[in-house]
């Protein structure tokens, strides 16, 4: 799970990273133009916007929690 503490973690062992961290798609989708690279559920919304992404890390392999049932 993605947490607060993580921007600031990973500035601690990337000298020179820009880090930004969003709970919501509204607050996302003004910096998602500019970004190489994001982390989370990229929603199509988002993915429509993002012009520069070359990388996308999913929170996890598989469907999102709740899709078995």
């Amino acid at each position: 799970m993605v947490t607060e503490s993580w921007p600031n973690k990973i500035r601690g062992v990337v000298p020179g990273i820009d880090v930004v961290y969003y709970q919501t798609i509204d607050e996302a989708k003004e910096v998602i133009i500019d970004p190489d690279a994001a982390y989370g559920d990229i929603v199509p919304k988002l993915f429509k916007r993002a012009e520069k992404l070359k990388w996308i890390q999913s929170p996890q392999a598989g469907p999102k929690a709740g899709y078995y049932h």
